[in-house]
């Protein structure tokens, strides 16, 4: 009877045990964001606890996979000009045991191709860059003004329809209409304000981030070369023109640009 006993019983004392040794990893942190810092190089990270903390968690901060930092107790970890994008991974540590983390994103909108119009040309002329859709578009520039609340930039030769299409072109602010003599009503007053840099050197693929300095109302632009774009609500994009018919007044271009306000790598 005792042997009998002591057979039922075992089994379930070693579940209990095994039960008891049970390694639970901790919750993830809450809201991850990554943010600009001032300079438009340098990356905050910010989260919250997870919703089991108690007091004795730390933090560990990866970047594409190397570790930038552990066991700290901060809800915030700044990544000084990192000199890419690419996915940061924050983990939480409880009783010695790592989570698996949570990962926010610092990478650009994929690369697209897009076709564009001088602004006297037959198709729009007018690029958004959409944050909330995360896709670059073109938007019409004609007298309605209906999208001049969307439109990031131009382009133009700054002449008349009547003198063709067959001269230099520009990339422009969109403010810029007011002094453009394209056929253009130009009562509108609220176009938005950006800022146009110079060429950045090549294809859109070799540029790895904005400029902090060197923008204007307009620049004159070439084949084969990339500009950025920084828009009146301080997002960053990169412009690459891929052709120019200066027939028809139609531009191809490469295009992209950083979800993140304020940060200048792509």
């Amino acid at each position: 009877m005792t042997k009998g006993f002591f057979s039922a019983i075992l089994p379930a004392v070693s579940a209990i045990l095994m039960a008891g040794c049970t390694i639970v990893p901790p919750n993830e942190v809450q809201n991850l964001q990554a943010m600009a810092a001032a300079d438009g190089a340098s990356v905050i990270l910010s989260w919250s606890a997870p919703d089991n903390a108690d007091g004795t968690e730390t933090y560990s901060v990866y970047f594409d996979y190397t570790l930038l930092l552990d066991d700290i107790a901060d809800l915030e970890y700044k990544h000084i000009s990192p000199g890419k994008t690419g996915q940061y991974l924050v983990t939480v540590t409880m009783n010695r045991v790592e989570s698996g983390g949570d990962t926010v994103s610092t990478a650009p909108i994929d690369t697209s191709t897009i076709t564009s119009w001088e602004l006297n040309g037959s198709g729009e002329s007018g690029i958004e860059f959409n944050v909330s859709g995360l896709s670059v578009g073109t938007q019409s520039m004609d007298s309605s003004g209906a999208d001049r609340s969307k439109v990031d930039c131009y382009f133009t030769n700054f002449l008349e329809h009547a003198e063709g299409f067959d001269s230099t072109y520009y990339l422009a602010s969109p403010h810029m209409v007011s002094l453009d003599p394209g056929e253009l009503d130009t009562t509108f007053t609220d176009w938005r304000v950006s800022a146009i840099s110079g060429p950045l050197g090549g294809a859109i693929e070799n540029v790895t981030g904005a400029p902090a300095e060197g923008y204007s109302d307009s620049t004159e632009v070439a084949v084969n070369q990339t500009y950025a774009v920084k828009t009146q609500d301080g997002y960053y994009g990169l412009i690459q023109v891929m052709t120019i018919d200066t027939t028809n007044g139609e531009i191809e271009i490469k295009t992209t640009f950083q979800p993140i306000k304020g940060l200048r790598w792509m």
